[in-house]
């Protein structure tokens, strides 16, 4: 495909399998994206593994990375590389766009998997040194495999109940747990006509603030019947 459609550059991203499938093709001009794992986590895997990812590196014309963190880590595996080009990850600019300082505590976050090499124990130090002397609430976004773990920092550093962890949270409801996070509050987000996804949703809510009182006012439904009952156990969503 390359001889016979001979493009103007080929973009390879991830370090480490496409990084060498560009590296075979010997295609230039040839840029490079590190991602992540491709130069923090591959290269030490094996010898091998070291040896391939710097001569993949090697290979390159240019080298891109979302971050200064990133770029410093391919410098520490190849400390000759010439220049870097940073490029950050874009914005929703509507979804995200600046909004007017709100009046009282603010909110600092973050939305990451909660892994060590996203440096999420960092923040939770950094947060508690300046805790005293700031009116703030720290919100975390993510889900993994540190995530009690960092929840102990954070008792440990006598922050927890300025701390909120929101879970996992698909991408279209980051916004509203920021949002929700100005209140106090989780954003938490569910198929309101599957039963299991809105109770998944209410246990979450329930975790971080307890039990809930919820009025609903209910119109159009397709059948007349109790919404719960007696003994305050809710009727099946699947019968409206």
């Amino acid at each position: 495909w390359l001889r016979t459609q001979q493009p103007a550059l080929l973009h390879a991203h991830y370090a480490s399998g496409y990084g060498t499938t560009a590296m075979l093709a010997g295609f230039h001009p040839m840029l490079l994206s590190v991602w992540g794992s491709d130069v923090y986590d591959f290269p030490y895997e094996s010898r091998l593994k070291g040896w391939l990812l710097r001569r993949n590196l090697r290979a390159a014309d240019a080298l891109a990375s979302t971050s200064q963190a990133m770029a410093q880590q391919v410098r520490r595996l190849w400390p000759q590389v010439g220049d870097i080009t940073l490029t950050p990850f874009g914005v929703d600019m509507e979804r995200f766009a600046p909004a007017p300082v709100p009046q009282g505590p603010g909110t600092i976050g973050t939305v990451k998997t909660l892994a060590p090499k996203y440096g999420i124990d960092t923040l939770l130090r950094a947060f508690a040194s300046i805790a005293s002397q700031v009116q703030a609430q720290l919100l975390v976004v993510g889900d993994g495999p540190q995530r009690t773990e960092l929840q102990d920092l954070a008792t440990t550093l006598g922050i927890a109940e300025r701390v909120q962890w929101a879970g996992a949270v698909p991408h279209e409801m980051v916004f509203g747990a920021a949002l929700a996070a100005e209140i106090g509050g989780i954003g938490v987000g569910c198929d309101i006509c599957d039963t299991a996804s809105v109770l998944a949703a209410l246990d979450a809510a329930r975790a971080a603030h307890g039990t809930a009182r919820i009025l609903m006012n209910i119109a159009g439904i397709g059948s007349a019947k109790r919404i719960v009952g007696r003994d305050g156990s809710p009727a099946p969503l699947e019968d409206f």
